[in-house]
């Protein structure tokens, strides 16, 4: 038998088979050997092209209830078809290009039970994702359609696992099983592979509902991991720059300067295993065995299908002379697939470049405070020496004039005659005693002065006035010798007179002038 039709649609409808989209088009040329047998329906030797996809195999429909069996070979069978038998066609993309908001519409009704095994050469998981050399069991049951014992290969590794999806009315639930292997990385900058299984599940009653309630768990591990752009020793470079003078500390300039740094080496992670959690539509990637965040986090938005991947960068060597933790940074690529946006966090970064420059400049201050503190002790000391060498030459030249003064006036004076020692000595003798007798007379004098009553009591009596004539003229002549010795040794040419100068007394108490009897 053939069948060929611009549309099967309405032959499917007679046969009670009502498809998800009313308004499909379904044009088929398709022929097979139909054999009737014992209540069996046999469909053998199928060929033919349905919505422009061949397709070819054996089916068979039997049994009270009845039950579809057999298994087909089709070139191309995408997901969202075998999907849409459960939850309905997808309505169009909001505005955002995010999951349609509008409620689930009515899947595959009165389907009969079916479980047919497919083969399919291509098999569509996205719009931009497919797996080739699929086999899967289809099962159909009112309400519920299942994905069992999926295999096949998909880029240079392999995708197996399950997957259910059931309507209860308005609601709709999926849930599956998936594991991985050899998967290469192609999202930039991530590259290696990896493998890893995961478990998850959803429910709603909106495509935009089942993205943002998925939850689940798995594991995943990265080999040969390695980060495009995130070269760790960017940091010690920037520190170096900051130090040297050669980086402005602004935190312009800086971002700048560490972004161009970052990109100039990727940086390899090896290989590395994360625990997978899913909640509320976000998969993310934490590492194992690690007590806080690890350096390399990841989040996968399934709800607005966004990236969000973090990887934290601390130097491989510390700086001179840099205290505290070593320097760090955040790298932060964020966007939808295929068009991440890179980013630095580097806060802490800046404000210990900006610390270290504070500090610098501290330094620096502290330093020139102290040269100029040293240059004027230095100063001071040039000065005092300069000083002291010119009070020196001063004192040498008013030596050398008193030299030449005394020489001059040894020249002008005439010659002296030579005076015998003894005699000399003899002359000394005699004036020293002379003065005796002259200093015994002033101080006779000085008492009689402080005490005019005693004085007379001691001195002669005033009755013999010729006594008192005489020693008169005794002091008159000790006077007059007193003067002429003091000048015969002035002019002396041997040594200076032995003349005992006239002691100077010490000042006398305040005494009231009525006990001395001048009142």
């Amino acid at each position: 038998a053939r069948l060929r039709s611009a549309d099967a649609t309405p032959l499917l409808q007679m046969l009670a088979i009502a498809l998800p989209d009313l308004s499909a088009v379904l044009a088929t040329d398709t022929s097979a050997d139909i054999s009737v047998a014992d209540g069996r329906i046999g469909f053998d030797k199928i060929t033919g092209v349905l919505a422009g996809t061949p397709f070819s195999g054996d089916l068979a429909r039997s049994g009270v209830p009845a039950q579809v069996t057999g298994h087909l070979h089709v070139e191309r069978l995408g997901l969202p078809v075998l999907a849409a038998l459960a939850l309905g066609p997808m309505p169009p993309s909001g505005r955002d290009g995010g999951w349609p908001t509008s409620r689930l519409s009515p899947g595959l009704a009165d389907v009969p039970a079916s479980s047919v095994a497919l083969e399919v050469g291509r098999f569509d998981l996205s719009d931009t994702s497919f797996g080739r050399d699929a086999r899967l069991t289809l099962g159909l049951t009112p309400g519920t359609v299942s994905l069992d014992d999926v295999a096949m290969r998909l880029g240079d590794g392999n995708l197996s696992g399950h997957l259910m999806f059931r309507r209860d009315g308005a609601s709709a639930s999926v849930a599956g099983h998936a594991a991985f292997s050899g998967q290469k990385l192609a999202e930039r900058p991530l590259s290696g592979t990896m493998s890893g299984q995961i478990d998850f599940t959803t429910t709603g009653q909106s495509f935009a509902a089942l993205a943002g309630g998925l939850a689940g768990s798995g594991k995943l591990v990265m080999n040969n991991m390695s980060i495009a752009q995130a070269d760790a020793g960017a940091l010690t470079r920037i520190i170096e720059a900051a130090d040297r003078g050669g980086l402005n500390i602004d935190e312009g300039e800086i971002q700048g300067r560490l972004a161009r740094e970052f990109d100039k080496a990727g940086l390899a992670l090896g290989d590395r295993a994360f625990d997978v959690a899913m909640a509320t539509g976000v998969l993310r990637l934490e590492p194992q065995n690690n007590a806080g965040r690890g350096p390399f986090t990841l989040a996968f938005d399934l709800r607005n299908l966004s990236i969000e991947a973090r990887l934290a960068l601390a130097a491989p060597a510390l700086p001179r002379d840099w205290a505290g933790p070593p320097p760090a940074a955040t790298l932060i690529w964020q966007g939808k697939s295929g068009n991440l946006q890179r980013r630095v966090e580097a806060g802490p970064l800046l404000n210990a470049i900006s610390a270290r420059a504070i500090a610098r400049e501290a330094a620096r201050v502290d330093a020139l405070e102290a040269d100029i503190r040293e240059r004027a002790a230095f100063n001071r000391r040039l000065k005092a020496q300069e000083f002291v060498r010119r009070r020196e030459r001063e004192l040498d030249d008013f030596l050398e004039q008193q030299r030449r003064a005394d020489a001059q006036r040894l020249a002008d004076e005439p010659p002296r005659p030579v005076v015998d020692e003894k005699q000399q000595a003899a002359k000394a003798e005699a004036e020293r005693q002379r003065a005796a007798k002259i200093e015994a007379a002033r101080v006779d004098a000085a008492k009689a002065e402080a005490d005019p009553i005693g004085h007379l009591l001691e001195s002669p009596s005033a009755e013999d006035p010729a006594k008192a004539e005489r020693e008169s003229r005794m002091r008159r002549a000790s006077e007059i010798l007193r003067r002429r010795v003091e000048e015969a040794g002035r002019n002396a040419p041997g040594p200076r007179s032995l003349l005992v100068p006239k002691p100077i007394s010490p000042p006398s108490p305040l005494l009231d002038p009525s006990t001395a009897g001048r009142y």
